[in-house]
């Protein structure tokens, strides 16, 4: 499997390895998201999810949404990289695109504030204008 394919970064091949170069082990509490703070949560999927998601690029239809689209984008996210949202929100008719700094949980963590904003303010051009 190539990098940057879907599975790369979601199964424990690419992602694994990526976090050995780094000094970083999946489910340890130095790869948490949350920094170590729920030492107990299992980072897992079933392993019957893996077929679906080699095959799942969102992206590729993304030309296809004529509907508004928010796209939030985190630039240092190693789970759902930026660069394909990126390429889908400039793919989408009427795409937009937030870019946030930090990781895969920075809209929930640190920076909640700046992604509800961004939200807010999409939901109020597309629903009550």
């Amino acid at each position: 499997m190539r990098p940057g394919s879907a599975c790369w970064h979601s199964t424990t091949g690419g992602w694994a390895a990526a976090a050995a170069r780094r000094g970083r082990w999946p489910g340890s509490a130095t790869s948490s998201p949350t920094g170590g703070a729920y030492p107990g949560w299992q980072q897992a999927v079933a392993a019957r999810s893996v077929l679906r998601m080699c095959v799942y690029r969102p992206g590729r239809d993304a030309a296809r949404v004529t509907c508004p689209l928010l796209v939030v984008a985190c630039e240092q996210d190693e789970t759902a990289l930026a660069a394909p949202a990126v390429r889908a929100a400039r793919r989408a008719p009427r795409g937009e695109l937030v870019r946030l700094s930090g990781g895969h949980y920075a809209p929930f963590l640190e920076a909640h504030e700046e992604a509800v904003e961004a939200e807010l303010s999409f939901l109020r051009r597309h629903l009550l204008s």
